[in-house]
């Protein structure tokens, strides 16, 4: 699958809803698709993780543990009508 990065976004949003911190989820922006949010901590382990499956490295358990978390964050919120 090829993803599209013509339209990449990088912005930075502020919010008026006194929100601090948005966590790692399901993200819908107005009435676009829901797309999932990583937090930029957690982007780091999940970049290692990929990395690790896509050089096909040995896996380690928490490996496998945050790809399941990852997979069902998209298969239960994001893919979800609503």
């Amino acid at each position: 699958m090829e993803l599209n990065y013509k339209h990449k976004m990088n912005r930075k949003i502020t919010t008026t809803e006194g929100i601090d911190r948005v966590e790692t989820g399901a993200l819908q922006i107005n009435s676009d698709w829901k797309g999932l949010f990583v937090r930029g901590d957690e982007c780091i382990m999940l970049l290692e993780t990929l990395n690790r499956v896509i050089d096909k490295k040995e896996l380690e358990f928490w490996d496998i543990h945050y790809l399941n978390a990852i997979k069902n964050y998209i298969q239960n919120d994001v893919l979800t009508r609503g």
